[in-house]
């Protein structure tokens, strides 16, 4: 996905996370300023850029072989969001050096080798001015809803749950979310999406339908508020049609419900 002059500071902030996640990120901490900087910043503990310099440089062919270790395989929204904001600077640590690229809108980009390393291997990214280069949208990331983030954040969780994620709002110096590293999806649900529901009220089914695959966790239980989230290739994916069709291939795949039933 890319990030659009359509999105919000949420949408640019799972970009940046699931960026993290390719690149093999165990622990992820996402802080966030909307006071005056609109500054956001994602640290990661992953594999690190492999080659900096040549960082979000768009190649002449679109049939130029892309490396999965460069820095995620979705890193062509990080490409967007640099021409969206004012600054943006990329840190990461792959092996023994660690190295600052500067993307400004005022100017080319800049190449820094750091004096001190890293403690460790991965990547920070750091964001100045969040949508600058849109004024109308900068004007409403000052008042960017950390409510929204947080449950943005919740569903990258529940599809990756072997990956700790943190939330802090900076301005207040607040933890707004964290999540530990869990062995299933269901943990991840339970605890972050439906408090009420008890783990062993989840029943977990698996189809192959028309070369489809699905696996889908199913509640027994009725609900006053019902919760539905779809993943396609562990990204949630907030379409109405998608989620129709899984629909149709869980419910031809189980068979007739009855309603009266709980579930």
């Amino acid at each position: 996905a890319v990030v659009s002059t359509q999105s919000t500071g949420a949408v640019l902030i799972q970009e940046l996370v699931y960026n993290s996640i390719d690149s093999g990120a165990k622990c992820i901490a996402v802080r966030v300023n909307v006071d005056r900087t609109s500054r956001v910043q994602v640290v990661d503990n992953g594999c690190g850029v492999q080659n900096v310099v040549d960082l979000c440089e768009r190649s002449p062919t679109n049939k130029r072989k892309v490396s999965r270790q460069l820095y995620g395989t979705r890193r062509g929204s990080l490409y967007s969001i640099i021409k969206l904001c004012e600054r943006v600077c990329v840190t990461t640590r792959r092996h023994n050096a660690t190295i600052t690229k500067i993307f400004s809108s005022y100017g080319k980009p800049e190449v820094v080798t750091e004096k001190r390393n890293r403690h460790s291997k991965g990547t920070t990214i750091t964001i100045n001015n969040v949508f600058s280069n849109m004024p109308v949208r900068s004007a409403s990331v000052s008042y960017m809803d950390l409510e929204q983030t947080k449950e943005t954040l919740i569903k990258v969780a529940v599809a990756n749950p072997g990956v700790a994620i943190t939330l802090k709002d900076i301005h207040s110096g607040t933890k707004l979310f964290q999540t530990q590293s869990s062995p299933t999806s269901s943990d991840n649900f339970v605890l972050y999406c439906h408090n009420a529901i008890d783990w062993h009220g989840l029943s977990q089914v698996k189809f192959d339908v028309n070369g489809y695959k699905l696996k889908a966790l199913l509640s027994n239980a009725l609900h006053h508020k019902p919760r539905q989230l779809v993943y396609v290739n562990r990204r949630h994916i907030d379409d109405e049609r998608i989620r129709r069709f899984a629909n149709d291939v869980l419910i031809s795949a189980l068979g007739p419900i009855d309603k009266k039933k709980p579930g």
